[in-house]
């Protein structure tokens, strides 16, 4: 049976039309968005709503891209009903874009990605709050479970406080 499974050739023929495709290259991370964006769209287009045509919309607004998928398939899909358009929200909101589906049953469906045009800024994390004076706050909960105890000092007086407990 696997050998039968295995010679088995899926074929889903749909117009597919594509129209805005951009002369210049974008960043790379947002054309791998968009990559992305378009290939499970018409993935989903084909397989799950038996669609037999499609558009590919690419257009520009200021510093954003947009990107626009529909079919007239069967429609139904939804975010929450499989993995992989979870994962283009995922990505989109990733690079600060944010991504929309609209697919009302018997009616095809939309997907729309709106991108900004840049690289996602590499977000250095906070530094702590620096609090006045050498030990700055000792606190210690106690309770018959194992006990907490959270130390925060400035500068090198923490060093010396863990060199104290681990002695």
């Amino acid at each position: 049976k696997l050998d039968q499974l295995a010679s088995c050739e899926l074929v889903i023929e749909a117009a597919v039309e594509i129209t805005g495709v951009p002369e210049r290259r974008l960043p790379g991370a947002v054309e791998a968005a968009i990559y992305y964006v378009v290939a499970e769209s018409l993935t989903n287009a084909a397989r799950h709503g038996a669609a037999s045509s499609a558009t590919v919309a690419v257009s520009f607004s200021g510093d954003t891209v947009n990107v626009e998928i529909a079919d007239n398939g069967r429609g139904g899909a939804s975010l929450e009903a499989g993995s992989g358009l979870r994962g283009l929200v995922d990505r989109v909101e990733a690079l600060g874009g944010e991504l929309a589906l609209s697919s009302p049953h018997g009616a095809g469906t939309l997907v729309r990605a709106e991108l900004p045009l840049r690289e996602p800024a590499e977000s250095a994390p906070a530094p702590p709050p620096q609090l006045g004076g050498g030990l700055a706050m000792l606190s210690t909960e106690v309770s018959w479970e194992p006990v907490s105890v959270l130390i925060s000092a400035a500068e090198s007086a923490g060093e010396e406080m863990l060199s104290l407990l681990s002695d």
